[in-house]
């Protein structure tokens, strides 16, 4: 492939180190075809990502009104899974099973349900504010207001990893908290997570 520069990585975070270290600060002009989904554009491991990036408003939920876990992650699969050419029950499931490993919720008010798929390259986020909050089954038994739902590839890339750092770093902040249950509508929403979900440099 001449006149660009990719990299075969390990795996992502040997790719990132690398990248880095050569010093690589090119922004790539196009993407890999399909027949070259092994080689990876060193940008797309190399770069830390904003969790707010992500999310758009159209992908933030306000004062959702659901009455137990399944159905805010059913909610969560139906918006999803259009926006990432994913089947419903595929993301539904995948979120469930993940759940059953141990619950998202991380205390405080706040859950990241989260999963991966082979078949997406980059994260994607929905973002909820409940109406009432719900029985999340989180590790302080609070009920879950805010929830941040994180789908990425698998196995997990570093944006991924980043994204998902971020957001749990973000959310237990008391303040980040505050804000985002203080927001009037989805813009605001959207300013706050811009303002405060930062991803996270080696």
């Amino acid at each position: 492939m001449p006149g660009r520069e990719v990299y075969r990585p390990r795996n992502a975070f040997a790719a990132r180190r690398e990248a880095l270290n050569a010093g690589w600060t090119r922004q790539p002009t196009e993407r890999t075809n399909d027949h070259e989904t092994l080689e990876i554009l060193w940008l797309e491991w190399a770069t830390p990502m904003k969790t707010s990036k992500l999310i758009t408003a159209e992908n933030i939920i306000t004062d959702l009104r659901a009455t137990n876990k399944p159905e805010i992650l059913a909610e969560f699969a139906t918006r999803a899974s259009s926006l990432v050419h994913l089947e419903r029950s595929v993301v539904f499931n995948a979120l469930l099973d993940r759940e059953s490993f141990g619950s998202t919720g991380l205390g405080m008010g706040v859950a990241i349900p989260n999963a991966r798929f082979r078949q997406l390259r980059r994260p994607f986020a929905l973002f909820a504010r409940l109406k009432r909050a719900i029985d999340f089954h989180a590790l302080d038994r609070r009920p879950v207001d805010l929830i941040l739902m994180l789908l990425g590839p698998e196995p997990a890339n570093a944006a991924y990893l980043d994204a998902l750092t971020s957001a749990s770093r973000a959310l237990r902040n008391p303040a980040v908290r505050e804000g985002l249950r203080a927001c009037a509508d989805a813009q605001s929403i959207l300013a706050r997570l811009n303002e405060d979900f930062v991803g996270l440099r080696d």
